[in-house]
């Protein structure tokens, strides 16, 4: 039997849903109805994914500032969601590293910018869900992240957009880069 091969050209974002909680990945099976209740927005106009490596090259004697093949590090990679969303419930504030303030409105909620050092309950998953052609799923996790960009952009007679910008952070103490993307195995 042929090995059946994905076409990632052919993965569709264009109405992915984005999702912020803690990603569990150990029954990747049932991970995406796992995801239920965490929805964080749609995307609208398409998303960007994009992971980059920081790569030094080790320099020696007669490299002549080449880049040669056994003699380059990959320092770390980065991982990035970055595009437009619609929003679907309050999370979008918490993730931007909003705070709810507390005031003795009985119909508003009031949040502010948090200060100071970012604490340990920002930090979630971002999770991303695009499907092929066929309909499988393709998932992309960016581990310990928040947004780093909150921007709200309205048109007359469009739905309210947020712009969101979202960076993977590294655990303390690990090098174990905090991308992960999931793709069908091939039969």
């Amino acid at each position: 039997m042929a090995k059946k091969e994905i076409n990632l050209n052919y993965v569709i974002f264009d109405s992915a849903m984005l999702y912020y909680t803690d990603f569990d990945a150990s029954s990747l099976d049932t991970a995406i109805s796992g995801l239920k209740g965490h929805e964080l927005g749609l995307s609208d106009g398409g998303v960007t994914f994009s992971s980059e490596p920081e790569i030094r090259d080790i320099p020696f004697a007669g490299a002549l500032e080449r880049k040669i093949k056994g003699f380059q590090r990959i320092l770390k990679t980065t991982g990035k969601i970055e595009g437009e969303i619609l929003p679907i419930n309050a999370d979008l504030l918490t993730m931007s590293l909003y705070k709810k303030d507390t005031i003795t409105s009985e119909k508003y909620d009031k949040y502010i910018p948090t200060t100071g050092l970012i604490e340990d309950s920002y930090y979630k998953d971002l999770v991303l869900v695009g499907t092929t052609a066929d309909e499988t799923d393709i998932i992309v996790v960016i581990r310990n992240t928040y947004n780093s960009a909150f921007n709200l952009d309205t048109k007359d007679k469009e739905e309210g957009k947020i712009k969101v910008a979202f960076e993977g952070c590294y655990e303390k103490g690990s090098d174990i880069p905090p991308i992960e993307i999931y793709i069908p195995k091939g039969e």
